[in-house]
């Protein structure tokens, strides 16, 4: 039976409670678990949460993306960095430089 991402994510939340890392941690642990067409199924869902307006969900997708070097990430990193780039927030500022960072990565080693 596939994993509910969405459900995995929340539950993983009340576990840490405030140890935010530890639902970041969950989901590596989960993901490293999953077969080749699992993984391609997930990583629409980890696009979905790069898109979110959802902070948490975008950290997560983001760790993922950079840990698992998961290509099909890519335009929608871009995207982010493209929606980032309006923000004027040092907050969005950071998270682009993240975001452009995870994208050099991944051009160095296409």
């Amino acid at each position: 039976m596939p994993i509910d991402w969405e459900e995995l994510r929340a539950d993983l939340e009340i576990d840490a409670g405030k140890q935010s890392q530890d639902v970041t941690y969950g989901l590596e642990r989960a993901y490293a678990s999953l077969g080749g067409d699992d993984g391609s199924a997930v990583n629409g869902i980890l696009v979905e949460w790069l898109l979110s307006s959802d902070d948490r969900k975008r950290y997560d997708a983001r760790v993922l993306a950079r840990r698992f070097h998961i290509l099909e990430m890519k335009d929608a990193l871009l995207e982010l960095a493209e929606r980032l780039r309006a923000e004027p927030s040092a907050k969005a500022r950071h998270e682009r430089e993240l975001v452009c960072q995870i994208i050099a990565q991944f051009e160095r080693t296409a």
